[in-house]
Parts: structure tokens; C-alpha cells; sequence
């Protein structure tokens, strides 16, 4: 007589679990009785192969989906390389690289970096870069097929840099506080400039010739220290006759009473292509000097493109309290205002390239002091 379970019958099943097989085997033979025909015994087992089954969880387990495979990103079929200094030419590593071009990249423990997509970017395209302990910087940069390698500078953050007093002196946080974001630079935007000194006043008096003076000797001064030596005086004119605006040009002006700086020392245009300063004789004056040097210090810094600040040491406070002191820049003046000359006119704060902006040189921004 052949066995009970034998491989005809009980292949599948030893084919998916083989201890199933082995416990549903040793139970049939147990269920069937040995006085069973053979028919009978074909049949219960059959049935008690079929309830086991059951019970077992007898379904053979169903092929499971696999899973899908994730496309990858496109191969970048265009590169950009580059180099991240400080404003002291310091490698910058770490420095965080993206743009909607671009895939995000870091700069290198030299400061070097590669960026690239998988599309031909459009130009130009902004490429924004953030690394800690410098001011975020986001500079345009013209797509060229040939395009060297590019250098782009950070400004540190870590001191003698203050952050409250940049945004004072250079974006008018101290007279207009507020959101500061956007606000754009407004350094003198042309070459060095052209001096141009009427020499009477607004009745025809002359202005005292020691008056005159001292104010060649502050603004041929200062133009270079509100610069950090970028620009200075190229030509110095005296006259008498009254002078219109003309880019490239400062045009001073004395004054016994100026109807547009009423209560005031003076009055400037703050940046831009020309210049128009006006000076009140006596309003401030310091002793025999009708118009103190300090003032004309101030008004030059406007002219340069700088705002009022907080500090009472400095030349640009904003308080309008009289000052006898010389007009020379505090070292934080001249600190702040050379990092500020890194940069163009336009600039937006906290230094992010100009982006379309109506130039400054078109907006004659007056600050009355």
C-alpha cells in the first residue's frame, strides 16, 4: 500500500512551508483509521489535508510588488567654479552655494567651489551664498560658455564690525528705523569728484577768506577718508557766480540764512552723481569760525553717501548737537565706511547686487542737519 501523504498529494505543500508539511502529514495519519479502505482513507485524508490547510493559513503567500526605483536627477551638463574670500582675502570654507539654476554646493576647506545644473541657467542668474560669522551675499553672474573661475567676497561679520551701526550709517537706520531689507546703498556713484566753492553769500557779501579756507582743506580731506582713499578731489574751483547741478560735480554754497536748512547747520544730497551742499555761517559756529570744519566733515560724509548714527563721537551723529572737534572720522567710521566702498552704489542690504533698481543718482535724497 503506498503512504498515506505521498508526494503526489502532499507536494505543494511541502513545496511552500516544509515544517506545514511534516505537521499536516503526522496529523492525517493519526485521523485515518487502519481498518479504512483504501478509498476511505484517500478521502479523509484529502479532507483533513484541506482543513489544515485552513487552519495553517494554507494559501500559498502572493508575490509581493516590488517597490519602485527612484529616478535619479539629471546629470549636471554645466559647471561654474569659483573662490570665497573674506573682505581680507581669507579663504571662506563651509559657505552654503545655491541658486534656482543650481544645485546647493559648499565651498572647500579653500574656500573653492563648483556649482552646475542640468540646464543652460538663464543671464544673468543669482547666486546666493550664507556662511556663518559673514553677511549673506547674493551676487548676479552672467552666464558665459567660457566663463574662468569667479571670486566673490563676504563681509565678516565678527568685530570690529557692528552690525546696528552699518545699517546706521550706511542704510539710515538711525533716522529711519525699520525694516532695513532692500534699502539700497548710495555712495557717491561717479569718479573722483569736482570741487566747485562759491565764494558769497546769498546778499553778494564775501564769505571770510579764512572761512574758504578751511573748508578746501576739510573737503580735499575728507573725500578720502569718507572713501577710504578711493576717491579724491580732482579739481577745486572758487567763484562768484551761482552754479547749477552737473554729475561729477559738488557744488558749495555759504550761507547767512538758507530758507532750506531753517534751525540748521547745512544740508547735503546724500550720494549720487552730483552734489549740493550748503553750509550756514554762524548757525554753528565755534569760536571765530563761522562755519566749523565739523560741519563741513558732516556734510561731506552725506555727500559720500553716509547717513546719521547713534554715536555722539562721531562725525555723522545725528543729534544735531554743535560740534568743535575737527571732523576727523572715529576709527569706526573709517572702519565701516571702507566696507561700505567694497561695495557699488545700489547695493541692497544687507549686501545683495542691485537688482533693477532706479539709480540713486536719479532719487536726490536731501538730509538737512
Amino acid at each position: 500500500m503506498p503512504p498515506l501523504c505521498s508526494d503526489w498529494f502532499m507536494w505543494p505543500l511541502a513545496s511552500v512551508v516544509p515544517s506545514m508539511y511534516e505537521s499536516c502529514r503526522a496529523a492525517i495519519l493519526r485521523a485515518v483509521l487502519p481498518s479504512a479502505g483504501v478509498g476511505q482513507r484517500t478521502a479523509v485524508a484529502a479532507g483533513a489535508l484541506t482543513l489544515l490547510l485552513s487552519a495553517c493559513g494554507g494559501r500559498p503567500p502572493s508575490t509581493p510588488t516590488p517597490l519602485p526605483i527612484p529616478t535619479p536627477p539629471p546629470a549636471p551638463t554645466w559647471f561654474l567654479s569659483g573662490h570665497l574670500v573674506s573682505q581680507t582675502g581669507t579663504p571662506v570654507a563651509g559657505a552654503t552655494l545655491s541658486s534656482l539654476e543650481t544645485r546647493s554646493t559648499t565651498s572647500d576647506e579653500n574656500g573653492n567651489f563648483t556649482v552646475g545644473g542640468s540646464s543652460t541657467p538663464t543671464s544673468p542668474y543669482r547666486l546666493t551664498v550664507s556662511a556663518s560669522d559673514y553677511l549673506t551675499r547674493a551676487v548676479w553672474v552672467q552666464w558665459l560658455q567660457s566663463r574662468p573661475s569667479i571670486t566673490v567676497d563676504l563681509i565678516s561679520t565678527l568685530p570690529p564690525f557692528d552690525s546696528a551701526f552699518y545699517a546706521e550709517i550706511t542704510r539710515n537706520a538711525f533716522d529711519q528705523p525699520g525694516s532695513l531689507e532692500g534699502r539700497p546703498l548710495a555712495i557717491w556713484e561717479t569718479d573722483n569728484p569736482k570741487i566747485y566753492v562759491r565764494t558769497v553769500y546769498e546778499d553778494g557779501d564775501a564769505v571770510e577768506a579764512r572761512a574758504l579756507d578751511a573748508i578746501e582743506t576739510t573737503i580735499r580731506r575728507t573725500v578720502r577718508d569718507w572713501s577710504a582713499g578711493k576717491r579724491h578731489v580732482d579739481v577745486f574751483q572758487r567763484g562768484t557766480e551761482t552754479r547749477s547741478l552737473e554729475d561729477g560735480w559738488i557744488v558749495v554754497s555759504v550761507f547767512h540764512s538758507d530758507p532750506a536748512a531753517v534751525g540748521h547747520c547745512g544740508l547735503s544730497l546724500l550720494g549720487g552723481t552730483a552734489g549740493d551742499i550748503h553750509l550756514v555761517s554762524g548757525r554753528c559756529a565755534c569760536g571765530d569760525d563761522p562755519v566749523p570744519v565739523s560741519v563741513v566733515a558732516h556734510e561731506v560724509g552725506h555727500t559720500m553717501g553716509f547717513c546719521h548714527v547713534s554715536d555722539p563721537s562721531a562725525v555723522m551723529y545725528g543729534a544735531g548737537t554743535r560740534k568743535c572737534d575737527g571732523g576727523v572720522l572715529t576709527e569706526r567710521e573709517r572702519f565701516h565706511a571702507a566696507i561700505a566702498w567694497l561695495r557699488p552704489a545700489g547695493t541692497e542690504y544687507p549686501d545683495s547686487d542691485a537688482g533693477g533698481a532706479t539709480p540713486l543718482a536719479r532719487r536726490r535724497i536731501t538730509i538737512v542737519d
